[in-house]
This record gives C-alpha cells, structure tokens and sequence, in this order.
C-alpha cells in the first residue's frame, strides 16, 4: 500500500505533486524505494544521507551525526 502526503508534509517541490491525479507525493519509505537509488520520487536524494539530511533540516529534527549515521547504517 502506498501513503500519499501533501507535499507540505514531505518538503518537496509542490509543482511535482500538482501534476499528480490526487496532488499527493508517495511515502518514500516503501520497500520499493527503500532498494533503488536516487532517493525520492524526483531523485533528488542521491544518497541515503541526503535522505536524513532532508528530513532533518525539513522536519527540525535536530539530529545529532551520530544519529544521523545509524539511520543510515540501519
């Protein structure tokens, strides 16, 4: 199954969403992206680091290095 959410919820670029039927972007957790690189579905996260990084800066996660490195290496 795959969650839709506004593009405000993910940090993306709208103008991507508004071109879709429902106006939504995918959760990029799915398994199916999870296993293919670029990351997200502009493949503008060319690596799984910029996938943290992303959210970090998007969400105010306020992530430590360390953090940020075990995310990854999970």
């Amino acid at each position: 199954m795959v969650i839709l959410h506004p593009a405000a919820d993910t940090g993306m670029d709208p103008a991507y969403a508004m071109r879709t039927a429902k106006q939504e972007l995918p959760d990029d957790t799915t398994p199916r992206s999870a296993c293919n690189t670029p990351y997200f579905h502009d493949g503008s996260a060319k690596t799984l680091d910029g996938v943290v990084e992303h959210y970090n800066r998007v969400r105010a996660l306020k992530l430590t290095d360390a953090q940020k490195r075990d995310l990854v290496n999970l």
